[in-house]
């Protein structure tokens, strides 16, 4: 430890970036998954909101962005079918996104191989969701935060 170091400021919001990061890149098959990327968040996010270093609303958007793409297009279904008053462009809250995946993931991607994958279990969304024609108007622009919306994640 350093002189002077009080054990405060262990991490710095890039810990948690990095950590993103890493997480997106992996991928995420199983609730079991989901739930140590959910514990390694927490014990870097929770200090972080303690000392005001990130706020909610970057949280949510992060722990969303941990998640791989092929994840997140269920999971953002499953929310917005949830709660379909949710403004689209404010990121969904972290814990309802981890239940959203818990609900949608797979309890554990060790199952025998004759159970299907997660590819498999997970209705596509050309036969759930309405054409991009429709969904053209509710596109957000470029520059909004990553949140579940269908041209972010769904398209």
């Amino acid at each position: 430890m350093y002189p002077g170091w009080d054990g405060k400021r262990r991490y710095v919001p890039v810990d948690l970036q990095v950590l993103v990061c890493e997480y997106a890149q992996k991928p995420m098959l199983s609730g079991q998954e989901l739930s140590a990327y959910l514990h390694a968040f927490r014990k870097i996010m929770q200090p972080l909101i303690n000392e005001d270093r990130i706020r909610k609303v970057e949280r949510n958007r992060l722990f969303m962005e941990g998640i791989p793409s092929k994840a997140q297009a269920p999971i953002c279904m499953c929310l917005m079918i949830k709660h379909p008053d949710h403004y689209p462009q404010d990121p969904y809250p972290f814990m309802h996104i981890y239940a959203a995946g818990q609900f949608v993931l797979p309890a554990n991607a060790l199952l025998p191989t004759t159970a299907p994958s997660v590819q498999n279990a997970i209705p596509t969304l050309s036969a759930t969701a309405p054409s991009a024609h429709t969904l053209s108007a509710h596109t957000p622009s470029a520059h909004a935060p990553s949140t579940c919306t269908p041209s972010a994640h769904m398209l």
